[in-house]
């Protein structure tokens, strides 16, 4: 059985804050070759499943959306 990721588009400044880990930043040019141009986040161990925590990100995102100019 294969891994289950999310990937998350964030903006260059997220990229370089404190929350991102040494691996994800080192492996991104690497994933932007390979077609994905964004955080991965695995469900390796998390007590939440595939479609709760897509929900949660969708449910964050429409709250946390800017206004477009």
């Amino acid at each position: 059985m294969g891994s289950t990721l999310i990937i998350v588009k964030v903006t260059d400044e997220v990229w370089r804050g404190p929350g991102i880990s040494l691996t994800a930043r080192l492996t991104r040019a690497a994933n932007r070759w390979l077609g994905i141009d964004g955080l991965a986040i695995s469900f390796m161990g998390m007590p939440i499943s595939t479609k709760d925590l897509l929900k949660l990100f969708r449910t964050y995102a429409r709250e946390h959306r800017r206004p477009r100019k």
